[in-house]
């Protein structure tokens, strides 16, 4: 027999290891959605004609210097929620990782397991949701750069083969400034969405 103490603490063990394991099944999830729309999106790339890319992430990285799929711990708070999960699949719960800790726990005590409050697992959860959206975000407007930059190439192309047609005012030339504008408009946006992913503002109250 156990007294009410050692169950109370087992009861108590056995939540805090419930919510580990909620973090592990939401935050694969979220990488089983990423590697999809990675997928989709490679073949988006290579439908448009002119492409000189095969892969999205290829692009992503050459033109904005972002990798998109696997680089976690870039993304300052996603890093928090990848390392609770891979503790707690690869390390019993334990704070340890291959591949560094978050600032949240540097100073944590290795022989102790991570404890996340029901609380903090809905912020976290919350949070996830809110950047899986702004993460598709980020592709489309990424996808709508490159068939706009591939469209402004041919137009240049077609501006400039058609140049005597255009000075006899038998053709009309394509609007670049229009394009280039267009160009402009998305890589602010995707420039400001990349900078929210990297750096959200967002801070996870102890319950």
């Amino acid at each position: 027999l156990i007294n009410s103490s050692q169950f109370i603490d087992q009861v108590k063990a056995s939540k805090h290891e419930f919510i580990r394991h909620a973090y592990v099944i939401g935050f694969h999830k979220f990488e089983t959605f990423a590697k999809a729309i990675t997928v989709y999106f490679d073949g988006k790339i290579k439908g448009i004609e002119g492409s000189n890319f095969t892969k999205f992430e290829d692009y992503s990285k050459s033109i904005f210097k972002l990798s998109l799929v696997g680089d976690w711990y870039k993304f300052k708070q996603l890093h928090i929620l990848q390392f609770i999960c891979n503790s707690s699949k690869h390390f019993d719960g334990y704070p340890l990782s291959r591949h560094g800790k978050p600032n949240e726990f540097i100073n944590s005590p290795e022989d102790v397991k991570i404890i996340r409050s029901p609380k903090e697992f809905r912020n976290d959860m919350k949070f996830l949701s809110t950047f899986t959206g702004k993460y598709f975000e980020l592709f489309n407007y990424i996808m709508l750069y490159y068939d706009q930059a591939i469209g402004l190439d041919g137009q240049i192309r077609i501006n400039k083969d058609a140049h005597d047609f255009i000075s006899a005012g038998t053709f009309e030339p394509f609007d670049i400034e229009d394009t280039t504008s267009k160009l402009n408009h998305l890589s602010e946006r995707i420039a400001a969405l990349k900078n929210e992913l990297l750096y959200p503002e967002y801070n996870n109250q102890n319950a």
